[in-house]
């Protein structure tokens, strides 16, 4: 995972899309895990004071605690204007204000349904970067992985941009 944010539209109809469709699947890593624990993290939006007044941003949380109706976690990425927010800084949300969420397992993600929206943005090259920044096996930006396999259900299909 990179440590700085990435800047995206304020209004992206494809990143809340993606939002809603992690928070439906919200319930396959938000239950305890009946093997060996996996890295997780779980995107959140903040708000604040930027430079010109009011800004929200989008942050990772990882080191995950999953409560009955909240979510603690620590911030893994340095946002770009807020600086009331910084890597390393425990926050707790509520469940419902989870944008994204991703584990990995063996090497591969699970989830990261916005992050395929900003790798469908990408170049060849880019991407490769930005997967390797993230330490994680991705399968094509138009889908995301559920569980672990290659099974039918295992993949959920992500409309983006320039699909019908």
């Amino acid at each position: 995972m990179t440590d700085r944010a990435h800047q995206l539209p304020a209004e992206d109809p494809w990143l809340a899309a993606a939002s809603v469709a992690a928070r439906t699947h919200l319930h396959l890593v938000a239950q305890p895990l009946v093997d060996a624990p996996r890295p997780a993290a779980v995107k959140i939006a903040v708000h604040g004071e930027g430079t010109a007044g009011p800004v929200t941003e989008h942050v990772w949380l990882g080191e995950v605690a999953w409560g009955e109706d909240t979510v603690d976690g620590v911030v893994l990425n340095r946002p770009i204007e807020l600086r009331a927010v910084q890597p390393g800084d425990p926050l707790r949300v509520e469940r419902a204000a989870v944008e994204d969420w991703i584990l990995g397992a063996g090497g591969v993600a699970l989830g990261g349904f916005t992050v395929q929206v900003v790798r469908s943005g990408l170049g060849l090259l880019a991407r490769r970067r930005h997967d390797r920044a993230w330490g994680l096996r991705f399968p094509p930006p138009h889908q995301v992985r559920l569980r672990p396999g290659d099974e039918a259900d295992a993949l959920v299909d992500l409309p983006l941009p320039g699909e019908s």
